[in-house]
């Protein structure tokens, strides 16, 4: 009987010591690969465009010291891309077969004036495609900023058809 209660014992003792080694080497494991706070890098978040202080500047919007004049000529300069190489019949189309009474395009003009991200909502693949198309075609920009720093600046563009003719709106909105 104590040969039994010594094997036990020192089988036990034995799955201690493996328990407790594999919990100091996972934990050990952990804190050496995981990254510290603060040292990963994080894309930022973008700001809405009635949060910038100076909104992004489209070609040939530049006019100094008057913001209002550049947030409306970004918005009417974009709307107006859009008016021009965006294939209307497509929206036309899809309007009537579909019910579609428009689409949404969300976008994020970059701290290098880019366009660095493109959302579409749209009914179908090839509308998408053919918003996205047109997105591509956007000249860069001079970022927007917040006290003199560049930021990621979030605006969307609603396309839709109103009496037969392609009405676009972009900014911030809300429409």
């Amino acid at each position: 009987m104590k040969t039994i209660l010594k094997s036990t014992h020192g089988f036990l003792f034995k799955l201690f010591i493996f328990i407790s080694a594999t919990f100091l080497i996972f934990f050990l494991y952990n804190n050496l690969t995981a990254q510290k706070p603060g040292s990963e890098v994080e894309e930022e978040k973008p700001y809405k465009l009635s949060l910038v202080k100076d909104a992004p500047v489209y070609p040939g919007c530049e006019y100094p010291d008057n913001e209002f004049y550049i947030r409306k000529c970004l918005s009417e300069s974009i709307s107006d891309h859009f008016r021009s190489n965006f294939n209307s019949s497509m929206i036309k189309t899809t309007n009537s077969e579909l019910g579609v009474k428009f689409l949404a395009v969300f976008l994020t003009i970059n701290k290098d004036g880019q366009i660095s991200t493109a959302y579409v909502h749209a009914p179908d693949k090839k509308t998408e495609a053919e918003v996205l198309r047109v997105v591509e075609g956007l000249p860069k920009m001079t970022p927007g900023k917040i006290k003199d720093n560049p930021v990621n600046v979030k605006l969307h563009v609603n396309i839709s058809i109103e009496n037969e003719e392609l009405v676009v709106k972009s900014g911030s909105g809300p429409y």
